[in-house]
């Protein structure tokens, strides 16, 4: 009910200002939440069509399409980003993420690089990594980059499980 309501005061608001785009891209939040996807899929566009230099909404946008399950449609979102902001090591990640998704594991292992070279403190780079690798069953990597993440973020209880299973899973 707390999204239908919210999504009724962005709506007025986007009737006073039609480029309001804090109430757009919360709008597309509001929908996604309601697994409205038709809706949210017209925000997210919207929002690019307002502010297209602004690399927030690509990256947003390219996650919508990656929780679709549109790895291709979603790099080109990101690849936007990262034309517009190539130095953030997020949108490398969601670069990353999909490439590994759509079985480019050259690409994947180029783009989870970059942003661990780029932000070599985040933990969460490094553990999202070490999914990756799991992901293909290469669990020493996987176990070096959990590793990683856990000397990086110790309170995430996360990176010591995944430690854990990567461990169980090595084979002598």
């Amino acid at each position: 009910k707390k999204y239908e309501l919210a999504i009724t005061q962005f709506e007025k608001s986007i009737e006073m200002n039609e480029n309001d785009i804090v109430s757009i891209a919360e709008c597309a939040e509001c929908y996604e939440e309601l697994k409205d996807f038709t809706n949210a899929h017209i925000y997210r566009q919207k929002a690019i069509e307002i502010e297209p230099n602004d690399p927030r909404y690509k990256c947003n946008y390219g996650m919508f399409l990656q929780n679709q399950g549109k790895h291709k449609e979603a790099l080109i979102q990101f690849d936007g980003a990262l034309r517009i902001e190539p130095d953030d090591a997020d949108y490398m990640t969601e670069c990353a993420y999909s490439y590994g998704k759509l079985k480019d594991v050259e690409k994947a292992h180029i783009y989870y690089q970059q942003a661990i070279d780029a932000d070599p403190k985040c933990a969460n780079y490094r553990y999202n990594y070490g999914l990756f690798f799991q992901d293909y069953g290469q669990h020493k990597d996987a176990l070096v980059q959990f590793m990683e993440a856990a000397k990086l973020g110790e309170e995430e209880v996360d990176y010591i499980f995944e430690c854990g299973f990567s461990y169980g899973e090595l084979k002598d």
